[in-house]
């Protein structure tokens, strides 16, 4: 096969770009015009846990209500045992220690290295944080 019975290929005949276009008639929405937020059809209103408590309603156990279990236990409780609970990652039972049980709980939690030299959390009993 000679050199001169192949064609060569130009750019850009039958071949597709890369960067797919809209269709001509498809709707755009303007520089100034807000995005609208979706709404879920027919989906639940969210109930939370003391809500459903002080209604008198049942509801299953949280792993947030686990964290706090082990931690308001005498002897508190460590990172491994509340991942273990959780199934969250330690950064994740971190967090929450930080974030949800100190910030918005506004609950004082004590830190302790014991003699074996395992790090163990509990909430303390002066549990709200002076204001």
């Amino acid at each position: 096969m000679a050199h001169s019975e192949l064609d060569p290929i130009k750019a850009g005949e039958g071949a597709q770009s890369a960067v797919s276009k809209p269709a001509d008639n498809a709707p755009t929405r303007g520089a100034g015009t807000p995005k609208k937020a979706s709404k879920r059809k027919n989906a639940p209103d969210r109930v939370d846990a003391d809500t459903a408590r002080a209604a008198g309603g049942k509801q299953k156990a949280t792993k947030s209500d686990a964290v706090l279990k082990l931690l308001r236990s005498s002897k508190g409780t460590t990172i491994a045992a509340m991942m273990e609970a959780t199934g969250w990652q330690p950064h994740s039972v971190r967090g929450f220690l930080s974030g949800t049980v100190k910030k918005k709980m506004e609950l004082a939690v004590a830190s302790e290295t014991g003699k074996d030299g395992v790090r163990r959390y509990r909430i303390t009993q002066d549990a709200a944080k002076a204001g």
